[in-house]
């Protein structure tokens, strides 16, 4: 599977705490039947975000972990437990998956590919955005390669702010996703947490 230039994709940190050979558990379902239900954890994905994904060419999920990761195609996105086509050990766990996506394939990926893939609402790296939040899933576009001046320049000129001033303001609205006032009135930006003065 190859992604086209600019292509969004969805990425989904996974862990291997609950169950340590996760990948090769999914990979023995495709086996058997051709496609398999990867259970996403926690937050429910929005309808807008299916289907920006399920709207590219080739849908297609990266599951990201530090030490690995994993490009699958997507075909289908359902919030309900399938009946079948799933690791077992779903069954066990105490807390179930919110959403469940259709893969059938798994392919490891190279570094490459997520170091030249570009966080679509903040613009900045995919590697950097994962290596240094708690972010569960975003939505990221891919790029065969990138000309890393442009965006450190990019990030530069945004670095000096005015006392009252903020990057994530919008029409007066904070448009930054982690923070505690995401879509309400910015009242006091400098105060931000968020911004580096």
């Amino acid at each position: 599977m190859k992604l086209v230039e600019s292509q969004k994709f969805l990425v989904i940190r996974y862990s291997t705490k609950a169950q340590t050979d996760l990948i090769e558990k999914h990979k023995e379902v495709i086996k058997q039947y051709g496609y398999c239900w990867f259970g996403k954890m926690g937050t429910v994905l929005s309808e807008k975000l299916i289907k920006t994904i399920l709207g590219e060419e080739q849908p297609a999920l990266v599951l990201y972990k530090k030490e690995k990761s994993y490009l699958c195609n997507i075909s289908e996105v359902i919030q309900n437990c399938p009946d079948r086509a799933y690791p077992h050990y779903y069954d066990e766990l105490l807390q179930k998956p919110s959403t469940y996506i259709k893969i059938n394939i798994i392919d490891e990926i190279e570094d490459d590919f997520i170091r030249n893939s570009i966080v679509v609402s903040t613009q900045n790296y995919v590697l950097d955005t994962m290596s240094h939040s708690s972010l569960s899933f975003l939505i990221a576009e891919y790029h065969e390669s990138i000309n890393r001046n442009s965006i450190a320049n990019k990030t530069d000129n945004n670095l000096e702010l005015g006392q009252n001033d903020c990057r994530y303001r919008k029409s007066g609205m904070c448009t930054y996703r982690s923070c505690i006032n995401f879509e309400y009135e910015c009242e006091r930006p400098s105060s931000c947490a968020k911004q580096k003065r």
